[in-house]
């Protein structure tokens, strides 16, 4: 953290600390936003057309990549 610091990156050791905890704290709740979509697909899973359009939409994803 000293380097950090020390680089500038961070004002002070204060400040890395509460960048990490922050990065620990929304790593969790991404985790709970996923576990519930998860538990929401187990209980209604996608249909036919759902599936379709998912295809459809990584496909056009890919199309726009500047490969």
């Amino acid at each position: 953290m000293d380097e950090l610091v020390a680089q500038g990156i961070y004002d002070s050791r204060a400040a890395a600390v509460r960048t990490g905890l922050e990065a620990v704290v929304d790593s969790e709740r991404r985790r709970q936003i996923d576990r519930a979509v998860i538990e929401g697909y187990r209980r209604i899973p996608a249909g036919e057309t759902e599936q379709e359009a998912a295809v459809a939409s990584l496909r056009d994803a890919i199309l726009d990549e500047p490969w």
